[in-house]
């Protein structure tokens, strides 16, 4: 566990402490659950078993529908419970909706736990609790950066080029590399042997997990994307979309992958200069404002060349892209997909 994570936890402890009266215990710190990694493991005075701990640093900034899919995946091994910095008063409520135990350091909290129940919403961080320097988001986790720890997500085996080489792939600047990586080892996620200087990544679920939460936020919502829709449910099965350097993403690519979605929405990745020609192919509409259409199709810029993100499968985008897509989705459906999507080439 990194300094932050468990700067998090003890405080987010204290603070359940002074406003419930109630103890709260850490069994066990960075412990493997199931084959699952959990950051700590807590016990509550009054519930006799115990919480695997999740720490988010940020709960406030990650997509609401992908961290309580996130959770729930999680929930799946035992007790679970989610400690952020803050979880404020609109987020607090959509976690108690959806059975999310939860505890933050300004002393938020939601347990159901027999005889225990515990709600606690509205409360604000104190100015001094955490320093300005720590609540900073780490440079592997920023949009560039990410683009690198997508680069070494994809194709592991980059992650002992040279600076040039993964700056070229990423398309970043050179001095971006050593930034991230240097992040990468300060989070415990890579280190770095002294005698022939190797790269070598660990806590790889963990670090895919960092990155799909930041996924929406940090590339996502940065790339080119124009939405369009058709009154045919049907157009996809028709367009071929290779003759275009294209690749499908979201709820056809997870089709494709898994023979178990019936999509509706789709996600096209392709370069701005051929997003005309295939509007005019598939003979898709814009969007008008205000409208509210049954079939929403994102064409969007791909975060990194085409060929970077080609999946294994011929015209379809990486799972951890789909997955990334499909979990950012208020869908249950989608969510359900990823699920699989993820045991069957992301284990």
């Amino acid at each position: 566990m990194i300094e932050l994570e468990s700067s998090i936890l003890y405080q987010a402890i204290e603070a359940f402490q002074k406003v419930t009266g109630i103890t709260i215990s850490v069994v066990a710190r960075d412990q493997m659950q199931e084959k699952k990694e959990v950051d700590a493991v807590i016990a509550l005075d009054g519930i006799s078993s115990h919480f695997n701990v999740e720490i988010k640093k940020w709960s406030n900034n990650i997509n609401v529908a992908a961290l309580i899919h996130h959770m729930k995946k999680f929930q799946e091994i035992d007790n679970t419970i989610l400690i952020s910095q803050h979880i404020n008063a609109s987020m607090a409520e959509k976690l108690k909706q959806a059975q999310v135990q939860f505890i933050d350091t300004a002393g938020n909290a939601y347990i159901n736990q027999l005889p225990i129940y515990i709600f606690v919403k509205g409360n604000k961080l104190a100015p001094d609790t955490l320093t300005v320097s720590s609540l900073k988001l780490g440079s592997a986790f920023k949009n560039k950066g990410l683009k690198i720890v997508s680069e070494f997500l994809l194709h592991p085996q980059i992650i002992n080029a040279t600076y040039r080489e993964i700056a070229e792939k990423s398309q970043v600047a050179l001095g971006t590399v050593g930034n991230v990586i240097d992040d990468l080892v300060k989070q415990g996620f890579m280190t770095i042997s002294k005698n022939n200087k190797q790269r070598h990544l660990h806590n790889k679920e963990k670090l895919f997990k960092k990155w799909v939460d930041a996924y929406p936020a940090q590339i996502k919502a940065k790339q080119k994307t124009r939405f369009f829709t058709t009154d045919d449910p049907h157009w996809w099965e028709k367009l071929d979309i290779q003759e275009l350097n294209a690749l499908w993403g979201g709820e056809v690519a997870a089709a494709k992958y898994t023979q178990f979605l019936n999509p509706k929405n789709a996600i096209i990745y392709i370069e701005p200069n051929k997003t005309n020609q295939l509007v005019n192919l598939a003979k898709l509409r814009k969007v008008h404002s205000n409208e509210r259409p049954n079939i929403i199709i994102e064409i969007t810029e791909p975060f990194l060349p085409i060929n970077q993100i080609q999946g294994p499968k011929t015209g379809l985008v990486h799972p951890n892209v789909v997955y990334a897509d499909l979990v950012s989705t208020n869908d249950s459906r989608n969510h359900e997909t990823a699920e699989r999507l993820y045991e069957e080439y992301l284990r």
